[in-house]
């Protein structure tokens, strides 16, 4: 049904300390679209780009000798991802995104490395996601995931942050100190490789130190 009107967003975060975003209108450039059109809009890259570079960026990190592994791309729109390692020689590759009619199943296999990418900062209740992803995950497996971590000016009260972003639909915004908290109450470890990527696992699997980590 068609509703005449002007859409503006704005974000309220926090807990103890409560922050708000400035208002900012959606400018429709179509009649109609919906929440994936407006998003590309404000993010192109996250179609193609973005896919190609972590699927690079995963396959230098695990190397040849890990091509063997299951792989759960959690998140993964149109599969690109996964595409693009099957390609690449990691043949156990899948995709789930609950927003794609394509991958919307999620598989019952159980999985040695489950990535994560630009998921956690999008959900509204992140231990859910993440007790999913445990669910999927083998004993001995482990979770790569990307969120970026806020910077002090977010200790400070001030949300002037561009990825704190209505628009952008960035709701949950997280410290390694949260992650932790998180990781930890799903039985997880957690391991921050960057301000952006982080892993985390039960047991410490043995291709996780092609990553830098140590059990």
């Amino acid at each position: 049904e068609f509703i005449d009107g002007r859409e503006i967003e704005v974000s309220v975060m926090g807990n103890d300390k409560i922050m708000v975003s400035r208002p900012g209108e959606l400018i429709p450039h179509n009649e109609f679209y919906d929440y994936n059109d407006k998003y590309i809009e404000v993010d192109p890259d996250y179609v193609r780009d973005r896919p190609l570079g972590k699927a690079s960026m995963v396959g230098k990190l695990l190397g040849a000798d890990n091509v063997d592994l299951k792989i759960l791309d959690y998140g993964g729109g149109t599969g690109l991802f996964a595409e693009t390692l099957r390609n690449s020689g990691f043949k156990h590759t899948d995709t789930y995104d609950p927003f794609s009619a394509e991958f919307k199943e999620l598989p019952r296999n159980k999985y040695d490395l489950v990535t994560c990418f630009e998921v956690f900062e999008h959900v509204n209740d992140p231990f859910m996601t993440l007790q999913t992803i445990c669910d999927v995950m083998s004993e001995s497996g482990g979770l790569l995931f990307s969120t970026r971590i806020q910077p002090e000016i977010m200790d400070r009260g001030e949300l002037d942050w561009w990825y704190a972003g209505p628009r952008n639909g960035h709701i949950s915004l997280h410290t390694r100190r949260s992650l932790r908290i998180l990781l930890e109450k799903a039985g997880l470890k957690f391991v921050s490789l960057n301000d952006n990527l982080h892993f985390g696992f039960r047991k410490f699997p043995e291709f996780a130190g092609e990553f830098g980590c140590v059990a």
